[in-house]
């Protein structure tokens, strides 16, 4: 059996003990792994309790007892890749962790990156500890999937009989040329007014059974695109880091799911069934569109 390795001493299991998240604003129940009817104008409200001895904590890391730690916690869009960081304060005995997660910027999947981290630089600590500030001795992730809450990028509705795709797509996604820019303003969804059970499936607080699945659909084709164009541009992906927010680091993200799911190894084939297939499948591998029950 194989076992991380790790340069410097972490903290053991169990010295920290955290509550799951709750939603206060929903009677304070458990935030769910399938969060359905979620409104996408609506901001999702979380937070959590964290406790522990910060003494031990210290301990199990092997470091001085003056060090300081700092308790974080991050929100990643596992669908556009955006991050923010939502939460930082020094680490307490006991504290109580409140977010509110912004609903322009959510959409598909959200991961929570919970974390305790060392908080200064301090070479003259003993080998084997955390001697960088931002060292990582504790993490925990929460995925949350929003349930019918449309698309992953801002979206405009638009009559494709007057522009250049085709008359009966439901969707076109607009990607830029330059990879540099962000994917904020950049990276566009485009809806045809012309598939009004879309839009109207869209546009509801709580889908129902049928535009739910219509939801799905979008999302699972628009993943498997996202996947199939980051298959397509992997030398210029790989040509060079982008910047946080970048469509370039957008279709990084995209291209590491390709290769997570094999997908690259197909593409290079001449079997277009399988071809498609393994954009299909790789999107609904990562949790987009319609899951097997």
């Amino acid at each position: 059996m194989s076992h991380d390795v790790w340069p410097f001493r972490k903290i053991a299991e169990g010295t920290v003990e955290m509550s799951e998240w709750l939603m206060p604003e929903a009677d304070g129940r458990e935030l769910p792994e399938y969060l359905e009817g979620w409104d996408p104008l609506t901001d999702i409200c979380v937070q959590r309790s964290i406790r522990c001895d910060p003494n031990a904590v210290l301990d199990d890391s092997g470091l001085p007892s003056e060090t300081p730690l700092v308790l974080t916690v991050s929100w990643n869009n596992r669908q556009s890749f955006m991050t923010e960081s939502a939460y930082r304060a020094p680490l307490l005995a006991e504290q109580l962790v409140e977010l509110t997660l912004p609903a322009g910027r959510l959409g598909g999947s959200i991961s929570l990156r919970t974390t305790i981290a060392v908080a200064t630089t301090d070479i003259s600590r003993p080998l084997g500890t955390a001697r960088w500030a931002g060292s990582v001795l504790f993490e925990h992730e929460r995925t949350v999937v929003l349930e019918g809450s449309g698309p992953m990028f801002p979206m405009t509705e638009l009559d494709f009989s007057v522009t250049r795709y085709h008359p009966d797509a439901s969707w076109a996604l607009q990607l830029p040329d330059d990879l540099s820019l962000p994917v904020l303003g950049s990276v566009l969804l485009l809806i045809n007014t012309r598939d009004a059970d879309l839009l109207t499936a869209l546009a509801a607080a709580t889908p129902d059974q049928r535009q739910a699945a219509l939801i799905n659909e979008l999302e699972g084709q628009v993943g498997g695109f996202l996947i199939a164009q980051a298959a397509s541009r992997r030398i210029e992906i790989e040509s060079e880091d982008w910047e946080e927010q970048s469509v370039g680091e957008l279709l990084a993200g995209y291209l590491a799911i390709a290769d997570d799911q094999g997908v690259i190894g197909t593409i290079h084939g001449d079997d277009a069934t399988a071809i498609s297939a393994a954009f299909q499948g790789a999107a609904r591998a990562e949790g987009f569109g319609r899951r097997f029950g």
